[in-house]
């Protein structure tokens, strides 16, 4: 009987529903991902150290536990365009960064450590947060005391959380005097007799009639001057004002003791403006930069004089002097204090942040889940009392996350979706943009270069696109139809530790969470944007979940190289491939491993040296969809697969195939990507690394050009409707298309009811 060829059928992405493209993959594992230069797909992507390792690692055996924590938080911050980066992360508690530039010191791992004792997420908590606003970084986690770093060791507290102290104020002793005696009043054999400034007190006295000075100069007057402080940071903002300190006098009424002989050293001693003396100004906390002090005017009795408005006295320009004199008349004061609502005290525990429309915006946290403010513009610490917004009067849950997309601000709430806008005259308006689409997968969401925001839900991967300019609307569409089997598998209630990031080098879209029931990131799908398509990111695996790639927090670098935090772990158990993927920091990149075991342990005085060893690859495959050969009704015999693939040297790829919706693979043995017409001859191309055909010779080979060249299986199946297919290795492999060599039959399907089997 004559056999048919299916057509040239292009090796394509993921496509799990039913009736998919024969183009279109069933599965695409591990570390592959396609060639935007010759097509098809390729697995030459693998797992190195950030930071190199050296062959040798040593810990006090009471840490080793502690170093085996998953990091929790990642992102990389660059200052002074990208000459300094940051591989800012958190781990145990402890938030820390490597430097990007460890110099020509070999192995120097230049770890930080900027906070300890942090709050440790569990599976239901997205973690720390990071905004940057300037030059400084605002990190906040809903627990902590939210921190402002501005690179290296130089960090402080955000915004003002604990009331601003008041100053303390001398009392003002009119009745301070120095008698003489008017017998002995010779400067050689002057006496007398001097009443000493008790309780701390102070006496700055001026002359009536002099221009500095407080207070109404004239006997038995009042006097009386409230007082209030203010703290400036070093990101411009002022504190609240601080609760008001008092300070009151009377000028004392001339009196001479009686039967002493002495006479007052002036016959107005008591009669003058004073100084008032700020015996403790209060150190504003870690990054102040100044202080204003701010003061009434003379309110004399507390009913006819002036009322309870405070004006600038005087900025210190520091954040050390404890003590200061004011002898600035009431005139010289023209500048207002900020009004009580101006600026106010705010909590640690908002848990999301934004920068957006030159502001600092924070919102949800188990304190005010439905609630957002946002600083005044240009001074991103100070919070006014009426910049809020509340959205629990609409259905869609707690704010998950505050994302800034051009011209708004996005508000992703638990089922649903807001969008707060301003317009012309600086009015900001809060509106819904879905009202059934939201997330609770914070550190999923991420812009895509010309897509829009993307970002994983409990229903799957959606993205943001669209403006409110120019007449266009925001749109939220769905990306992740074709893997909807994957999707169905998400563990809800752990979604919020599922990580995601994209990189313009890779041209990729990656988006790791957990499955099955599961709490820690165990699959992972990337959504390949240069054409449309999906792949999934597992494995074999280190671990006995089966987890290959258990990849807890995922960012990109400005160069593109997409970094990696794991969750490490010693079962040093090579066979099983069980164990340790990697400690610290790892890059997606064409190393050949997919990640480093700890192994020969040995524990001397206290401490333990693990040999730090590569992992070769678990097996990555691409899988075809299910194919009928144009008509499911008819069986037919499978007699070979033909694949073009890429040449790649003395590598071996495997091929297995399944029928009839089958689980059980058969396994057609494996070829090398070479040219048939010479594998296993001197006259194929050099490869390094083997003894049989033509081994490279180093200096001498020539390294020949990567070309296209057709493979064939045998596969010799029984009779069946559908059939499938996998390619596998270990060594990096590139398919591109493949057809299906096939004998057709008149059989049909066989009917259920039928009184005997048909032969």
């Amino acid at each position: 009987m004559k056999s048919s060829s299916t057509r040239d059928i292009d090796a394509l992405g993921l496509d799990q529903r039913y009736r998919a493209s024969p183009s279109a993959a069933s599965n695409i594992v591990g570390h592959m991902h396609p060639d935007p230069n010759g097509g098809g797909w390729v697995n030459d992507r693998g797992l190195e150290p950030l930071i190199a390792y050296p062959t040798t690692i040593t810990w006090p055996v009471s840490s080793v536990t502690d170093n085996l924590e998953p990091v929790r938080f990642l992102s990389v911050v660059t200052r002074h365009q990208a000459a300094e980066c940051y591989y800012l992360y958190e781990q145990n508690g402890e938030l820390k960064y490597d430097m990007g530039n460890k110099g020509n010191v070999p192995l120097l791992r230049q770890t930080s450590i900027l906070s300890s004792g942090r709050k440790l997420p569990k599976p239901d908590d997205c973690g720390t947060q990071i905004t940057t606003y300037g030059r400084f970084n605002l990190i906040v986690n809903g627990f902590d005391r939210m921190l402002k770093w501005w690179g290296r060791e130089l960090y402080s507290a955000f915004g003002f959380i604990d009331p601003t102290p008041a100053p303390v104020i001398a009392p003002v002793a009119t009745d301070y005097i120095q008698y003489r005696n008017s017998a002995l009043d010779t400067p050689s054999t002057r006496e007398g007799k001097r009443v000493y400034i008790e309780g701390g007190s102070t006496c700055i006295r001026f002359p009536p009639g002099s221009y500095y000075g407080l207070g109404v100069s004239t006997k038995s007057s009042r006097n009386r001057y409230d007082y209030k402080i203010t703290f400036i940071t070093d990101t411009g903002s002022e504190s609240p004002l601080s609760a008001s300190a008092s300070v009151q006098w009377v000028v004392a009424n001339e009196t001479v003791p009686a039967g002493t002989g002495l006479r007052p050293a002036r016959t107005d001693y008591t009669e003058g403006k004073y100084g008032v003396y700020i015996s403790d100004l209060p150190v504003g906390p870690q990054g102040t930069v100044a202080r204003r002090i701010w003061r009434t005017k003379n309110r004399l009795d507390g009913v006819s004089g002036a009322g309870e408005i405070y004006y600038l006295v005087d900025q210190i320009d520091n954040n050390s002097d404890t003590t200061y004199v004011d002898i600035i008349p009431d005139q010289d004061l023209n500048i207002e204090a900020p009004s009580v609502t101006d600026s106010i005290s705010i909590s640690s525990q908002w848990k999301y942040c934004a920068t957006w429309n030159n502001s600092i915006w924070l919102g949800g946290g188990e304190q005010n889940p439905y609630g957002i403010i946002y600083s005044k513009p240009g001074l991103p610490e100070q919070f006014t009392a009426f910049n809020y917004f509340d959205v629990g009067l609409r259905e869609g849950g707690a704010i998950t996350a505050l994302v800034p997309f051009y011209d708004v601000l996005l508000v992703f709430r638990e089922k649903s979706i807001e969008i707060i806008s301003v317009n012309n005259a600086g009015t900001y308006s809060i509106s819904t943009l879905d009202a059934n689409i939201g997330t609770t997968a914070t550190n999923t969401i991420k812009l895509v270069a010309g897509i829009g925001i993307m970002f994983l839900s409990k229903d799957g991967v959606f993205a943001i696109a669209g403006s409110i300019r120019g007449g266009a609307v925001y749109q939220v569409k769905k990306m992740s139809e074709v893997i909807e089997k994957e999707m169905g598998r998400l563990s809800l209630s752990a979604l919020p530790r599922a990580t995601a990031t994209y990189s313009e080098r890779e041209k990729e879209y990656w988006v790791h969470y957990p499955v099955d029931g599961e709490t820690e990131n165990t699959r992972g799908s990337v959504y390949h944007t240069f054409n449309g398509q999906w792949s999934f990111r597992s494995g074999n695996g280190f671990y006995d979940d089966d987890s290959g790639m258990p990849y807890t927090c995922l960012a990109t670098d400005p160069n593109g190289w997409i970094i990696i935090g794991l969750k490490p772990r010693i079962e040093a158990d090579g066979s099983q491939r069980r164990g340790y993927p990697g400690y610290g920091l790892q890059v997606w990149s064409a190393n050949r491993y997919s990640g480093y075991m700890l192994t020969n342990p040995v524990v001397e005085e206290g401490q333990v040296t693990y040999t730090i060893t590569p992992v070769q690859k678990e097996f990555d495959y691409w899988e075809s969809t299910w194919n009928d050969l144009g008509d499911d009704s008819k069986k037919k015999r499978i007699l070979y697969v033909e694949v073009e693939v890429i040449t790649s040297g003395d590598n071996t790829i495997e091929l297995d195939w399944a029928i009839d919706w089958g689980y059980s693979y058969t396994s057609s043995g494996s070829q090398k990507p070479i040219r048939p017409e010479t594998a296993g001859t001197t006259s194929s191309e050099p490869s390094y690394g083997t003894s049989g055909g033509n081994p490279a010779v180093w200096g001498t080979s020539v390294w020949s050009q990567t070309q296209v060249t057709r493979l064939r299986w045998d596969i010799g199946s029984g009779l069946c409707g559908q059939f499938k297919f996998r390619l596998k290795s270990n060594d990096m492999f590139q398919i591109l298309s493949y057809q299906i060599e096939a004998v057709g039959s008149q059989n049909r399907p066989l009917n259920q009811n039928a009184a005997s089997s048909r032969s």
